[in-house]
């Protein structure tokens, strides 16, 4: 699940370590045509779904790898790897059907792409509440 792009939010640009996304993002704030719309949905959907890969690994870093009297970590962690990957099957699905209740509207593809962001962003903060948890624990 690694995928390595380093991105920093500024203002209404996004930097990143080998593009110029910066360009892209302000081309992207005033996207009219369909195609630029949904390259633009792609580009930011992806980078979101780069940051809730990053955060699932800092996630997975924080657990031990030895059971102890009252944890079993190794079990743990592997409900949490099945459960990241039932969860994405889960979001594929969900905004997969979006896509197709859209029929055969333009609009369904930004549709999807914003279900599939949605999703994600939502991810991101179950998993910043297991990074609390493990802060709040000492890990």
């Amino acid at each position: 699940m690694k995928i390595r792009i380093g991105a920093v939010a500024t203002g209404s640009c996004f930097l990143m370590l080998f593009s110029t996304t910066c360009q892209a993002d302000e081309t992207c704030a005033e996207a009219q045509s369909h195609s630029m719309m949904v390259s633009c949905a792609n580009a930011d959907f992806k980078l979101i779904d780069k940051s809730l890969s990053d955060k699932f690994e800092q996630v997975l870093s924080k657990i031990p790898g030895k059971r102890n009297d009252s944890v079993d970590w190794p079990k743990m962690r592997r409900h949490l790897i099945n459960g990241q990957k039932q969860w994405t099957i889960f979001r594929q699905e969900d905004c997969a059907s979006l896509f197709v209740a859209n029929g055969i509207g333009q609009i369904r593809v930004l549709e999807e792409l914003s279900c599939l962001k949605r999703h994600t962003e939502r991810r991101i903060e179950d998993l910043d509440k297991w990074l609390q948890r493990f802060r709040e624990n000492g890990a």
